[in-house]
């Protein structure tokens, strides 16, 4: 029995759609939570911290990624070892680039607050945004990592 294109296409595509939806809802209700809770702002500081969080998670999906579709090629011609080796180098990408990004939220945090053009309003709540979040950075980058893996 043969399945047709569109079906191929829609059962792939499907699941990838309603991820994204999910992500969608998901920003949409902690905005939620963090208006009603903390302020506007508190929402105010999230969303300019935002470019730094997205930067950080942009990294740590690329090496994971790369590194997900390398593993596959190398177990699909039998090369376990090579499939192995795949994953740890980029279990250890995501390891560094969370050092990084720890290193640079963490010890760096008013100049990265100034790369984000938070004003004086702002300031201290981009700035300890950016702070907790950096020194979270090493186990949400190995977290991400294992999640494609």
């Amino acid at each position: 029995m043969e399945v047709s294109r569109g079906k191929i296409i829609f059962r792939n595509v499907a699941p990838a759609i309603l991820s994204n939806a999910c992500v969608f809802l998901f920003s949409v209700i902690d905005g939620i939570f963090v208006g009603n809770g903390a302020g506007s702002q508190a929402l105010g500081a999230v969303n300019l911290a935002l470019p730094f969080v997205l930067l950080a998670q942009a990294l740590n999906a690329m090496s994971s990624i790369g590194g997900v579709t390398i593993t596959a090629i190398r177990f699909g011609r039998g090369d376990k070892e090579g499939a192995q080796n795949a994953f740890m180098h980029s279990l250890t990408l995501n390891f560094i680039a969370g050092i990084f990004i720890t290193l640079c939220g963490s010890v760096f945090t008013g100049t990265v607050c100034g790369l984000l053009e938070a004003t004086d309003s702002y300031l201290p709540l981009v700035r300890e945004y950016v702070f907790w979040y950096a020194l979270f950075a090493i186990p949400n980058a190995l977290s991400l990592n294992l999640q494609f893996f």
